[in-house]
């Protein structure tokens, strides 16, 4: 792999793609790691932590495709802080454990972990490859009536009920043919339910039940007019799209 990319661009998606870490201690050191994958198309970084992932794509000059696994904190610190226009050059050669980072004089070898021994993070928006598999539900909406939507619904759900974690989400209902996504939650004590117009309608049934803490961080950062679902009951999966992000 070797990718040029923008200081300032690079550290903003670090920056989002951080979510997807480990929330606390884990055993799997790998974790608090993010891929690197340079192809044609520019650089992908993605995070996630088994339960939740993180990808952000960003326009970059690709010199030679490849992927890499760096820690996220050493390359956070390699990025920050820099002059505006600053680039980073970023290499490693296949089936390395190290990346080295360079800018102008300075070199930086980062550590790292096989890309082979980073977990797979599944997406929503492709079917499985097995016969007669599902394609995945599919709906948009304006990002300003989900962040609303979420707000209005994201509060009434538990923080942390260990004994019942469905407590913890969000239940997003919609129908093929209704232009309306249903929102409601509840920890046990108060529900709150709301309606939110879509700017697609769904081509099948939704039913999904999505954290809240995700959903308040998917809409805290969605920077586009409008959100991209992809559902995939069937797989326990649901991924939602803005402009260069997916989570």
């Amino acid at each position: 792999m070797n990718v040029t990319v923008d200081c300032k661009e690079l550290a903003a998606a670090l920056a989002i793609v951080k979510r997807g870490l480990p929330s606390g201690k884990t055993t799997l050191d790998i974790l608090r790691s993010v891929r690197l994958d340079a192809t044609a198309d520019g650089l992908c970084l993605s995070t996630t932590n088994l339960e939740s992932g993180w990808r952000y794509h960003l326009t970059a000059d690709v010199a030679e495709c490849g992927s890499a696994v760096v820690t996220h904190a050493a390359l956070a610190n390699a990025a920050k802080g820099k002059a505006k226009g600053a680039r980073i050059q970023l290499e490693c050669a296949d089936g390395a454990k190290v990346t080295t980072a360079t800018m102008g004089w300075t070199t930086w070898t980062l550590d790292g972990f096989p890309v082979a021994d980073y977990p797979v993070m599944p997406t929503a928006a492709e079917p499985e490859d097995k016969p007669n598999a599902p394609a995945p539900v599919t709906f948009a909406i304006a990002t300003d009536a989900l962040r609303t939507a979420v707000g209005q619904t994201a509060y009434a759900a538990s923080r942390d009920d260990v004994n019942r974690p469905v407590l913890t989400c969000v239940h997003l209902e919609g129908e093929q043919g209704v232009d309306a996504l249903r929102l409601h939650s509840s920890d046990g004590f108060r529900m709150t339910a709301t309606n939110c117009l879509l700017s697609r309608d769904p081509d099948g049934r939704i039913a999904a039940l999505v954290p809240a803490a995700l959903l308040a961080k998917v809409v805290a950062t969605a920077k586009s007019d409008h959100v991209e679902v992809y559902v995939a009951a069937e797989r326990s999966l649901i991924e939602f799209r803005t402009a260069r992000r997916e989570c």
